[in-house]
């Protein structure tokens, strides 16, 4: 990420079965909305994100597309 100059944003969604449908997807939708409006710069300050890279793996590789498939209108321009 620091090659790149890119920011990660790593996230500790709510797992099964202790949580159950639909709280991990909320999560990484919040995590996703979270990310656009606040950019890279700073958790306080908003700087809003330009560009926007989602993946995961496993489970997370299912959030990851199932966040993708209908992200929220503020957030769609910004996915790549």
């Amino acid at each position: 990420a620091a090659v790149c100059q890119l920011c990660v944003l790593s996230i500790d969604y709510r797992m099964a079965p202790e949580h159950l449908f639909p709280k991990a997807f909320d999560d990484s939708m919040a995590a996703l909305r979270w990310i656009a409006d606040h950019g890279p710069d700073s958790p306080t300050e908003a700087s809003a994100a330009t560009d926007v890279f989602v993946c995961g793996d496993s489970a997370g590789g299912g959030l990851a597309l199932a966040v993708c498939v209908a992200p929220p209108r503020s957030v769609r321009a910004k996915l790549r």
